[in-house]
């Protein structure tokens, strides 16, 4: 077996071994939604909590327990779920990268393979919270490693974008019924992306093709995303099993952000929203401050779409009642986060073999996104030592 290899070589082994031993250390040594979602699934078993609509996660588990309700054997199987999707999480970013850049670069699968495993540990550089010790919260980093659903839903979360980004320049009618299958798999694990993706795909495709045939057969598979996100709405906050909590959903700029920094004035506001969104973006910011023509390109501008639009939903929307606080808006800005970093190395990557000067030309991005994993580095170090993902 190779080192690296275009499918699974030893570095892949060794990363395998590497997620089991974080998941395992997450599951039972720091308090994370990992054990809260185990204790879900026995909850659900035993009768005490309704259904749930992004269910695949939690059956997942429940299935490979082999629908045992024993918590400890819930919160085992946890960690071996968890490790697998991480891996295909980044065998589809590494696949990804390797078809883009296969041509130009000298070893591409070397290549490929290491970028997709340092997108793995980028996270977001500290803000103005880092002076309360709050490293996570209320910033938008491209990894998760706390929340089950998040992490379960990212392949899917990548295969998506990238499916409705080839079809955009390439279409087919093989690849509506892919894109159609993605939204559904993403919506019954966690929708957050899809409310995402039914603004900016629909934009994307209009800043294109107008109101043209192309625009209309490409936009076909937001039609059903809408139709899915209307029956999620009513179930989760119309129907009979739920509306005894007395949640909806309302427009309040920086309330949950207010809330959680305990903010009180506008120009407080201001400031945590500009730290953040700048310790979070370093690198795209600079990367494409310097690289503006490529914001012409589909692939960038979606994933800086979809960026934009999952902070204006973060910023603008939150619910009504006991989950009010909870910042169940907030999800979908890690997944954009971690497509705009995927986007931006295929960028930086095809950029530094096609110039004469190498990596030389690009010394100012490359710091940055250094940076980045320096951050994440640290991040894993708060999470082994002080036992924090916060």
């Amino acid at each position: 077996m190779k080192f690296f290899s275009k499918n699974h070589g030893v570095f892949e082994l060794i990363l395998v071994v590497l997620l089991i031993s974080i998941f395992n250390h997450l599951t039972y040594v720091v308090a994370t939604d990992i054990q809260l979602h185990a204790q879900f699934i026995k909850s659900y078993t035993d009768g005490q909590m309704p259904f749930q609509v992004n269910f695949l996660y939690y059956f997942t588990v429940y299935a490979l327990s082999f629908y045992s309700k024993d918590l400890i054997l819930l919160l085992f199987v946890s960690i071996y779920v968890l490790a697998a999707i991480s891996y295909l999480k980044y065998y589809v970013a590494k696949k990804i990268i390797h078809s883009e850049i296969g041509t130009i670069a000298k070893k591409p699968i070397i290549v490929s393979s290491l970028a997709a495993f340092l997108l793995l540990v980028c996270f977001s550089l500290p803000s103005i919270l880092y002076l309360d010790n709050i490293y996570y919260l209320a910033n938008f980093p491209a990894n998760i490693w706390h929340n089950s659903t998040i992490i379960f839903a990212m392949p899917f979360v990548i295969l998506l974008f990238w499916n409705s980004l080839q079809q955009i320049s390439d279409y087919k009618p093989t690849r509506t019924l892919v894109i159609i299958l993605l939204i559904a798999v993403n919506i019954v694990i966690k929708p957050s992306f899809i409310f995402v993706y039914v603004v900016a795909y629909p934009l994307l495709n209009f800043l294109k093709y107008k109101f043209s045939r192309q625009f209309w057969i490409n936009i076909i598979p937001v039609f059903v995303a809408f139709f899915f996100v209307i029956l999620q709405y009513y179930y989760v906050f119309i129907s009979a099993e739920t509306v005894a909590k007395q949640s909806s959903v309302k427009i309040d700029f920086f309330n949950v952000l207010a809330h959680w920094t305990g903010s009180t004035h506008w120009y407080q506001i201001l400031l945590i929203v500009v730290s953040t969104i700048i310790s979070s973006y370093l690198f795209p910011i600079v990367f494409l401050a310097k690289n503006r023509r490529l914001l012409k390109q589909d692939m960038v501008f979606f994933a800086v779409l979809c960026t934009v639009v999952g902070l204006l939903i973060f910023y603008a929307l939150s619910e009504t009642g006991e989950r009010e606080f909870d910042g169940n808006f907030i999800w979908q800005t890690f997944m954009c986060s971690f497509l705009l970093f995927f986007v931006c190395i295929i960028q930086l990557l095809k950029s530094i073999f096609t110039n004469p000067l190498g990596w030389r030309a690009h010394k100012i991005e490359i710091v940055a996104f250094l940076l980045h994993l320096i951050s994440g580095i640290y991040y894993f170090y708060r999470l082994t030592f002080l036992d924090t993902y916060n």
